[in-house]
């Protein structure tokens, strides 16, 4: 018997701390690379306490080249604060910039964010930042590669927030480089037409 109570508060204790988490859902997205190669990506979190700073930590796919990985994937070129749950902070926030320069590392980024007044805070429900992923140096030939798209377990580490005592669980996502409908049509319209012409 003291063993199932042992047992029954263990659990219920696990399960109030991971209700409390915030979760931050990155999602599985896809870009077409022939018509919308640059698109915005926002960032969701939700069911959080109150946050004061953010170091938000972006890598697509292993980093690339650049930092020692083996996989050229679409380059990270904006995070926006814009319509995100920093703008209900009273006093404001900051932050270095919003545009990133991706320079010698275009799939991997840190940008740190601070609220300005002392003591504010905001819910962690709601738009974190979007950003911005370009794929415009691929074409039809990548149709179908998928990237990993992390906020957790990046080579900088994970995403991380003040204050500490925060728990946050990161699923991370993906992207995937796909044709619009279109293109997909014209594509098995002349996959077609070759097959017929080599039946005769």
């Amino acid at each position: 018997m003291r063993k199932q109570i042992c047992v029954s508060c263990l659990l219920m204790f696990l399960l109030i701390n991971i209700s409390n988490a915030a979760n931050i859902d990155v999602g599985d997205w896809q870009i077409d690379v022939i018509n919308n190669p640059v698109v915005d990506i926002p960032l969701l979190i939700t069911g959080g306490e109150g946050l004061t700073d953010m170091v938000l930590r972006v890598q697509v796919a292993d980093g690339g080249p650049e930092v020692g990985g083996s996989i050229n994937g679409p380059a990270l070129t904006a995070a926006s604060f814009i319509d995100s749950i920093w703008e209900d902070a009273s006093g404001g926030y900051v932050l270095p910039s919003t545009g990133i320069d991706p320079g010698d590392f275009p799939q991997i980024f840190e940008v740190n964010l601070s609220l300005i007044q002392l003591g504010d805070s905001v819910p962690a429900d709601g738009i974190l930042a979007t950003i911005t992923v370009d794929a415009s140096e691929f074409g039809l030939t990548d149709i179908g590669s998928t990237f990993d798209l992390m906020l957790g377990g990046t080579l900088a580490g994970d995403t991380d927030f003040m204050p500490q005592s925060v728990d946050i669980l990161i699923y991370n996502g993906s992207i995937t480089l796909v044709p619009e409908p279109a293109t997909l049509s014209l594509l098995a319209l002349g996959s077609l037409a070759l097959r017929t012409k080599r039946r005769k």
